[in-house]
């Protein structure tokens, strides 16, 4: 399955990617995905049932290098291939050191936009409607930015 993703997602992504280095292959092989109901990721990403209000049924651990995949999603079904392939890109930016521990909400927002737009073109490709317009999706992640940065000059 992994290898599956990792060859669709290379296939989109602008920029080069050294899978042949031995840095690489570690850092590959010590990626996890695992299936839980999709109660157990939202408690995991945001602490409790409910308070993700439903917006995580992946999710991608930069800390553990972790790929939670929802137990009702199979490959089979190509918006929940998208959906993985979306968090795929995030272990790519992890390893080539896009993402980082002390990330801007904005520098945040462009690792999104770009797992979001892979997600939208894959699911283009198969004649599929992504359902979620990356544009709203990129206005409302900003306006949460600039709702965050307001907060703490208060």
């Amino acid at each position: 399955m992994k290898e599956l993703v990792l060859s669709l997602v290379l296939s989109y992504l602008t920029y080069p990617v050294d899978i042949n280095s031995q840095a690489f292959k570690d850092f590959y092989n010590s990626l996890e995905i695992i299936q839980l109901e999709p109660n157990e990721i939202e408690s995991i990403v945001c602490g409790g049932v409910g308070a993700c209000e439903g917006n995580y049924t992946f999710a991608y651990d930069y800390k553990r290098n972790l790929i939670h995949v929802p137990s009702t999603c199979g490959l089979e079904n190509e918006r929940c291939k998208a959906a993985l392939m979306h968090e795929m890109v995030h272990f790519i930016q992890s390893f080539i050191g896009k993402h980082k521990s002390d990330a801007s909400c904005y520098e945040e927002l462009e690792l999104e936009v770009e797992a979001y737009t892979l997600q939208h073109d894959y699911l283009k490709s198969v004649d599929i409607n992504f359902g979620f317009i990356n544009f709203q999706y990129s206005q409302y992640f900003l306006a949460h930015c600039l709702l965050q940065a307001s907060k703490t000059r208060l």
